[in-house]
């Protein structure tokens, strides 16, 4: 839905469902035009492709919405994404598997975001990888926070994918 401008909106009552909208912004051709790819010229996309697919991304996020929503995202741009539920799941797997970026959200069960961050910060094989937070805390003082406690970045949702994928290149 990115390549669209797109947005995904979901409403859950328990016990009476979901109501998912899907809204998207589509331009019409005539039939004299042709798609950017047929006249030979490379959309933003396409060359974010290109940079970005080589990367490993670690995406600690508890909502299963949010899981999908990013890793489909990523799967997009033929980035590699692995799922942590919470902080203390992406402590351990960045201990088992060589990541280039960590998507971490800030509000997760168990250890969340910012104390799995300060963690590690602690190890100091891991004191330069890129740990980018997640939030829906827009503030100034939770952006401060953040980057006080190691984060290298700071990113708020609903996710704005022309966003992550621009913070995503930082660190390619």
């Amino acid at each position: 839905s990115y390549v669209m401008n797109g947005d995904i909106v979901i409403h859950s009552e328990l016990g009476k469902g979901a109501e998912f909208i899907f809204t998207c912004n589509l331009s019409l051709l005539d039939e004299n035009s042709r798609p950017a790819e047929e006249c030979g010229e490379d959309s933003g996309l396409i060359n974010a492709t290109k940079q970005l697919s080589d990367l490993k991304v670690l995406v600690a996020e508890d909502n299963k919405i949010n899981q999908l929503l990013i890793q489909n995202i990523l799967g997009e741009i033929g980035v590699e994404s692995i799922i942590a539920e919470n902080g203390q799941q992406a402590l351990e797997a960045i201990k088992l598997k060589q990541f280039d970026v960590v998507l971490m959200d800030c509000q997760m069960p168990v250890l969340d975001g910012y104390e799995a961050t300060k963690q590690i910060r602690l190890l100091p094989e891991f004191d330069r990888l890129p740990v980018i937070a997640l939030t829906a805390d827009a503030d100034t003082e939770s952006k401060e926070r953040a980057l006080n406690i190691g984060f290298n970045d700071f990113l708020t949702k609903p996710i704005d994918i022309e966003l992550l994928l621009e913070t995503l290149k930082k660190y390619l």
